[in-house]
């Protein structure tokens, strides 16, 4: 199991401290503006998500999705890069 979950209501220096937690590591060293800006994003949305519908339809499990996807990308995107450039290779060696 990658996270515990509460299914109480955190109270809002909790949340903080557990997207803190979720989001540092998915960022390294000389990233700080970024893994910043991307701890403001998520807490904006949950706030504005829990200010106009609900504060239950927020959970951390967003966060780890999120961690997930960040981490699944650009490992996909590598792969697909160097599977069109041995495409583009095997077809200029055929020709």
């Amino acid at each position: 199991m990658n996270y515990v979950f509460s299914f109480s209501a955190l109270n809002e220096n909790d949340e903080k401290k557990n997207i803190y937690s979720i989001i540092g590591k998915l960022f390294q060293k000389g990233e700080e503006e970024l893994h910043e800006a991307t701890k403001d994003v998520i807490l904006n949305c949950h706030k504005y998500i829990k200010d106009t519908f609900d504060p239950s339809v927020v959970s951390l499990r967003e966060i780890s999705r999120f961690s997930k996807i960040v981490t699944f990308f650009p490992k996909y995107l590598a792969i697909k890069r160097k599977c069109k450039e041995n495409k583009d290779n095997d077809s200029f060696e055929n020709d």
